[in-house]
């Protein structure tokens, strides 16, 4: 049974979301499923009231929406539908409404482009942190290609083994050689008896697989963890980091690192956040 059988495309007809929707449609063709296009107009309090105005925004949006579902269908063979959202509630909170059942969000980033996006962090890194699907984060400039070389980061914890289960369907479709990988603090005895038995679990739980691999680097020389896995990642060329997003609390929000909203603010590669 697949775990995903709609790709949920947001669009603000920006260059980074049309190239995240045509990374969509490739993906959507290979994985035999549909795609919505979804565009939320935003209206201003001040502006809801003016209803012919809106209106007739709407409608020329409507127009480029079927435009594209057309052209997706004329090209990949997939099908493709739409839906237009008007609120004054915020976007992640629209987007993320989208995020239940058996569906992936795709959304195209450009990166940090203000002061605003610097201190709370993208539309991106909203949606995949509040999202109940996977979120899939295409940088603005990347071409699909096959998902063959993926690398997970792994932190031990029993959300991470959980998390891990929603990769069903890309590790079927593309059979990759998938890395888990884990950022240590320190060298010490306990930390290399952790991963030593870490490994050994996962080979239990997959069987002694060639396309399975384990590394382990230490957060030295970088200002950031993102930055560590970033480097890992190019340096074996992946096709896709992987992330589990997962409720911390206060304490720990104020005294560890997001990483996952650093890497979804410079994403180098595709970036598939996934939740429990």
């Amino acid at each position: 049974m697949k775990t995903i059988r709609k790709i949920i495309c947001p669009t603000d007809f920006s260059v980074a979301a049309n190239n995240a929707i045509e990374y969509a449609s490739n993906l959507a063709q290979k994985m035999n499923v549909e795609i919505e296009l979804l565009h939320i107009q935003q209206i201003p309090l001040l502006d809801a009231f003016n209803v012919d105005e809106v209106t007739d925004t709407i409608e020329d949006v409507k127009d480029l929406l079927q435009n594209m579902v057309d052209e997706i269908y004329a090209n990949y063979d997939v099908v493709c539908t739409y839906s237009v959202e008007v609120s004054l509630a915020r976007l992640e909170k629209i987007i993320t409404s989208k995020s239940k059942g058996h569906n992936l969000i795709v959304m195209g980033t450009n990166g940090i482009d203000s002061l605003y996006q610097y201190i709370f962090g993208t539309n991106a890194y909203h949606v995949g942190k509040r999202s109940e699907c996977p979120v899939l984060i295409i940088p603005e400039k990347l071409i699909f290609k096959d998902l063959k070389k993926m690398v997970f980061t792994w932190d031990y914890s029993r959300e991470n083994r959980i998390s891990f289960l929603q990769l069903k369907d890309f590790m079927e479709l593309f059979t990759p050689q998938i890395t888990f990988l884990h950022v240590s603090k320190n060298k010490s005895k306990a930390a290399d008896d952790v991963y030593d038995s870490f490994q050994t679990d996962l080979f239990s739980y997959f069987g002694d697989k060639s396309s399975i691999h384990f590394a382990r680097v230490y957060n030295e020389g970088v200002d950031s963890l993102a930055e560590k896995i970033n480097q890992f990642a190019n340096s074996l060329e992946m096709d896709l980091v992987i992330m589990t997003s997962y409720e911390k609390g206060i304490f720990e929000d104020l005294f560890h690192e997001n990483v996952v909203k650093t890497m979804s603010e410079d994403a180098k590669f595709p970036l598939l956040i996934l939740h429990v």
